[in-house]
């Protein structure tokens, strides 16, 4: 029986990534960002030694420069948008700015050129600039840009970093490279890996082609600003697994010796979270299958745990360093209320538990060696069980609870579930042992929840 329901699980969780991977609009669209987050914004200075040379390639281009005649008259902010005044450089609004802007984007500027006045928005700014050919087209361009804001030589020289010499601290600091231009920023980024809700204020670099299209250039100073202000935002990692309230996430990994042993504290954390939940659900009088089920999960974590840390060992030994001593996380003897274990247990079984299978089942396959596949095959198809376990628990829960209790579940199961399917992050050392992008295992993650409750 057990045999039959792992195939099951294995097919339900590789159909959702493969749908997920399919489906390219989804996954490389990302939906409007409406939670709170933290945010932070640098302050400099940058101390880095590449990022302070990189900066010298940079040099100053007037926008107004642009085009032969250009004067830059004004910017309206907001012009037509719903719900939102527009707004002006000059106030009050001018009304034929108003008249002039109404069709435009973000952000519009006001120009005049040939004793004419006229709005540059981003729909017409390709048909009036031509290809662009100049540092100067560049400028002009990410002024009409909702994207982000273009960063001046005097912004840079706040921040510690001096554009090449004779550059003009108001313009905006712009270099050539093979086949483009990049261009300084100064504005919101993304700084946490793959994590939307993890924003700060800070500089950036944007690769500018001939035609306009706009990347991120991941060069030597948007790395440095972007160290600068990590340590002030709050990004978000999923866990391998069901945690527990008071557990203290381990610093990021920089290696993959401490990718390991991030990996097994955390698994040795779930054993212990599930040899609590077996408890407290023997205690609570759930079925003797179900608590039996989280002890055999237990059982499976701290096998998962070695495996990680035999992994890390084999890794230390090749560089020939010595482990730390491995330790054993601290949990809570006391017992719960019922609600509070089913509480945790939405949040870390039914939702976290499901992500972390999605995740294992796709290292399964891509992960950077045979023998690793091998472990994240063994470990994938633990935490697929376990996920089915989860939501098993959650459905039993419901109907020894009162309707306030049972809705106060629910709600935490819906709320945890929506913050996965949008948060989710990897680091870049986790994308190369094999975890999935971050929006792939979001989209993923929210075909699978829905068939895994039904499954339950």
């Amino acid at each position: 029986m057990r045999t039959i329901r792992d195939q099951r699980l294995h097919s339900l969780f590789f159909a959702g990534l493969a749908l997920a991977e399919a489906s390219c609009s989804t996954y490389t669209s990302a939906p409007p960002d409406t939670t709170p987050h933290r945010t932070a914004t640098a302050r400099g200075p940058i101390r880095d030694a590449a990022a302070i040379e990189l900066a010298k390639q940079y040099r100053s281009a007037d926008p107004k420069q642009a085009l032969p005649g250009l004067e830059i008259v004004g910017l309206v902010t907001d012009p037509g948008l719903v719900g939102s005044q527009p707004s002006c450089s000059t106030l009050p609004c001018d009304p034929e700015w108003l008249k002039l802007a109404e069709m435009g984007g973000h952000r519009v500027l006001i120009i005049r050129r040939d004793g004419k006045l006229s709005a540059l928005t981003e729909f017409n700014v390709a048909e009036v600039l031509g290809p662009l050919d100049t540092p100067e087209k560049v400028a002009l361009r990410m002024q009409v840009e909702d994207y982000t804001q273009p960063a001046t030589c005097g912004r840079l020289s706040s921040y510690g970093l001096a554009c090449a010499d004779g550059s003009s601290e108001e313009h905006m600091a712009v270099r050539a490279v093979e086949g483009a231009f990049e261009i300084v920023t100064f504005g919101e980024r993304d700084v946490c890996d793959g994590n939307r809700h993890g924003n700060a204020t800070a500089l950036g670099v944007v690769k500018v082609s001939p035609k306009g299209e706009l990347s991120e250039a991941d060069n030597a100073i948007s790395k440095a600003a972007a160290a600068e202000v990590l340590p002030e935002v709050d990004c978000y990692y999923p866990s391998r697994g069901r945690m527990f309230e008071g557990f203290q996430a381990a610093p990021l990994e920089r290696s993959e010796i401490e990718y390991h042993l991030r990996a097994a504290r955390e698994e040795a954390a779930a054993a212990v979270a599930f040899e609590r939940l077996a408890r407290e659900l023997a205690h609570h009088g759930a079925p003797a299958d179900l608590c039996e089920a989280a002890r055999r999960s237990a059982r499976d974590e701290r096998r998962h745990a070695r495996l990680f840390r035999r992994e890390a060992m084999r890794v230390a030994r090749a560089v020939g360093i010595a482990l730390p001593a491995a330790c054993e996380p601290a949990v809570s003897s006391a017992l719960r209320s019922l609600e509070d274990v089913l509480l945790e247990n939405a949040r870390e079984g039914c939702a976290n538990e499901t992500y972390a299978a999605l995740v294992a089942t796709h290292q399964a396959t891509h992960a950077p060696s045979r023998r690793l596949s091998a472990v994240f095959a063994s470990i994938a198809a633990d935490e697929r069980d376990h996920a089915l376990l989860a939501y098993r628990i959650h459905r039993w829960g419901r109907t020894k609870l009162g309707v306030t209790e049972r809705d106060a579940c629910d709600r935490e199961l819906a709320g945890a579930c929506e913050r996965l399917a949008r948060d989710g992050s990897a680091t870049p050392l986790a994308s190369a042992m094999g975890e999935p992008p971050p929006a792939l295992v979001r989209e993923a993650f929210r075909a699978v929840s829905g068939e895994l409750a039904s499954a339950a």
